[in-house]
């Protein structure tokens, strides 16, 4: 087995990046498909030779279908599928990149590596064969179109991962949807797409779901609180406030309000000010600013009422470095996240002892999403074939990372994991709260 992150450390000066093919495991034998083919021909000879029957005697029994006349999704397994990852690894060492983008390009290599241990763990299960390519698009719009699609038609694939940006995204979006290839994004909302390519599946919920999230945490835990609500913009806070309203009933709650915190007016903590008397419950969209945020939870702290007062924050807040994490733990804290990895999960243990044996190190999250997200779908390819989209059902799938729900919200053909987390902190141990 040839490794492509040894391919990736070997690499240092091309712009544009293949990293060849990697073949996990053998195809099929051909004799065993010899022995298969043989069989079909022998039932087929057999049912011709069969003595006609009168209509009467006739019985029709319906058979599992080998393939199938639906022209969108045609029943279709190979014994080889060819995934292609397209990644902003930023190879090209004559390059100075800035540090964030120094942080995407990092992420998307612990993405893929979580992958390879995916790719390898499916290989072992089917004995199938997958061909794996890993194009470097880095920051730049112009490589999909120039550089990277021109090599996808030659290679017709079976499944692409990424890209990370959105200006990327939509080009790629609408090569897969008229290519029927199977499209997925780790981080992008598909609430900035159309929504109507039946091939795309987004890892991430939309906005829609998120707010959906919020809005069961506040009636199954604060009913007859005042709601603030606090976002890096007028049109965010405006757009919240009117969705949040929309789908509560505002008797139950009391007096709802909306603010703008950036780094404009951050030293004017006028929302606490204005904080009505009674339980309050913060909505905090701001997940950036690490000044802003601080000042926000500085604040929060200093109101009399601690024990009355709660806050319903971004998991991004737990891995900001500068962040007191007491400060969440005095208060009522709440964190909102899609992906969350329980290293005491015994379904867990399997992946972190590949990891660590292959690469050294622990996986971290981004690690984790790639593992259970190209695990999830390489077994979907396997079982179902390329255009699994046919008997794809909104039903839970556990995953040994993650849970898995893919749906398609009303008049859209696109699908999202609908799957999202929220953890409280009780004590100074953060747990999972159950909604159901």
């Amino acid at each position: 087995m040839i490794s492509v992150l040894n391919h990736l450390q070997q690499l240092s000066g091309n712009k544009y990046i293949i990293l060849g093919i990697v073949c996990l495991v053998l195809s099929c034998s051909n004799k065993q498909y010899a022995i298969e083919q043989h069989k079909l021909k022998s039932d087929y000879e057999k049912q011709q030779n069969k003595p006609k029957e009168t209509k009467d005697n006739q019985i029709l029994v319906k058979k599992t279908p080998v393939d199938s006349s639906d022209h969108v999704y045609p029943i279709i397994k190979k014994n080889s599928y060819t995934i292609v990852f397209i990644l902003p690894l930023n190879l090209d060492p004559n390059n100075l990149y800035e540090s964030q983008q120094k942080g995407i390009a990092r992420s998307a290599l612990e993405y893929y590596m979580g992958s390879v241990i995916a790719l390898q763990k499916e290989s072992e299960r089917s004995k199938s064969n997958f061909k794996v390519y890993v194009f470097d698009c880095r920051n730049k719009t112009g490589s999909i179109t120039s550089e990277i699609i021109p090599e996808l038609k030659k290679i017709q694939p079976d499944l692409i991962i990424g890209p990370f940006f959105s200006e990327q995204m939509n080009l790629l979006y609408n090569y897969c949807n008229e290519n029927k290839i199977n499209l997925l994004n780790p981080l992008i909302s598909p609430d900035s797409f159309i929504n109507l390519n039946p091939y795309f599946f987004n890892l991430r919920p939309s906005e829609k779901t998120h707010l959906g999230y919020i809005v069961k945490l506040l009636n199954s835990n604060f009913l007859q609180y005042n709601i603030s609500i606090l976002a890096e913009s007028n049109q965010d806070k405006d757009r919240y406030l009117k969705t949040i309203r929309s789908l509560i009933d505002t008797n139950r709650f009391g007096e709802i309000q909306a603010y703008k915190a950036d780094e404009t007016n951050w030293r004017n903590p006028y929302f606490v000010k204005n904080m009505k008397d009674g339980k309050n419950v913060f909505i905090i969209f701001n997940k950036n600013n690490e000044v802003v945020i601080n000042s926000l939870l500085t604040n929060l702290i200093g109101i009399q009422n601690k024990a009355e007062t709660a806050i319903i924050a971004p998991y991004s807040w737990l891995y900001q470095n500068t962040i007191d994490l007491g400060f969440l733990q005095s208060l009522n804290s709440h964190f909102i996240t899609d992906y969350y990895f329980n290293y005491n999960d015994s379904c867990n243990f399997d992946f972190i002892s590949r990891f660590r044996n292959k690469f050294n190190n622990e996986p971290n999250i981004m690690a984790c999403i790639g593992y259970g997200f190209t695990d999830y779908f390489c077994s979907r390819l396997q079982d179902e074939g390329i255009y699994f989209q046919r008997d794809f059902k909104a039903t839970p799938t556990i995953d040994s990372t993650v849970l898995i729900q893919f749906v398609r919200l009303p008049g859209q053909l696109s699908f999202q994991n609908y799957h999202m987390t929220i953890l409280h902190y009780e004590g100074s141990e953060l747990k999972q709260l159950n909604l159901k």
